[in-house]
């Protein structure tokens, strides 16, 4: 059992060494590079686990899960990038809560559709069968999706929406600092408020995901209780969105 909660938790501890290098590649190389990478590194952790049919092979499953998280690293930095660069003033924070959105509806859906395709079956040669279909259909959504951020994702539109993105993209790239920008926040005491107040809530939030995904012979429920945890906080999230940009009270 702790094994499999490594394959959730491991998307924790990626993430926290490697959050400000991938941000600083977002401030270099923008936001088409980033979902490339992102999706790219998706793609491959995906086919990598259909390397681990034998139970003698679960560490390719854990190499798989890691390059996996490791794309979560850029994919997670993006929608509030993706929401300033293409969106208005008045349309940000819905851009973002609908990327946001995204994100949550893919968690959704794998909180729901793995103990429908992967029953709770004692043979362990059919339970090898059926995890192999769901890495397929894994593997092939998230190759399709490498392909269509290749031929569709842009880095920006021909025109800035809103006066503050005109003024950042007309910016010499010399006068920016992105360590110097760290610094700035760490001593904003708003944001280190938002950041702890943020950071309890996705913990929480985490451990009990964690904790749905262990249930022996319970499978199907532990994603229902996930699935329902998840639609109730994509609801909340696409409201806010759309009242903050209608009123602008962000505190």
């Amino acid at each position: 059992a702790f094994a499999i909660d490594w394959l959730s938790m491991i998307y924790m501890l990626t993430y926290i060494p490697l959050l400000f290098p991938v941000a600083w590649l977002l401030d270099r190389r923008g936001l088409r590079f980033i979902a490339l990478a992102g999706s790219a590194l998706n793609a491959l952790g995906a086919w990598v686990k259909l390397g681990r049919l034998k139970p003698h092979l679960f560490p390719i499953t854990v190499l798989g899960q890691a390059v996996c998280s490791l794309a979560q690293v850029f994919i997670l930095g993006m929608p509030s990038r993706i929401a300033s660069v293409w969106f208005g003033s008045r349309e940000v924070s819905t851009a973002c809560s609908f990327a946001v959105f995204g994100n949550q509806l893919g968690i959704a859906v794998g909180f729901l559709v793995p103990p429908v395709l992967v029953p709770n079956v004692e043979d362990v040669e059919k339970l090898a069968y059926h995890i192999s279909i769901m890495f397929f259909m894994t593997a092939g959504v998230a190759t399709a999706l490498f392909i269509l951020v290749i031929i569709v994702f842009k880095e920006k539109p021909p025109h800035p929406p809103s006066r503050a993105q005109a003024l950042i993209q007309s910016r010499p790239t010399e006068e920016y600092s992105y360590m110097q920008s760290i610094f700035r926040l760490l001593r904003n005491a708003n944001f280190l408020l938002l950041m702890v107040t943020y950071g309890l809530n996705t913990g929480c939030f985490y451990a009990l995901v964690c904790v749905c995904v262990s249930p022996q012979g319970e499978e199907v429920n532990a994603g229902r209780i996930g699935l329902t945890i998840i639609l109730s906080g994509m609801v909340g999230a696409l409201i806010s969105g759309i009242w903050l940009d209608r009123t602008k009270t962000y505190k």
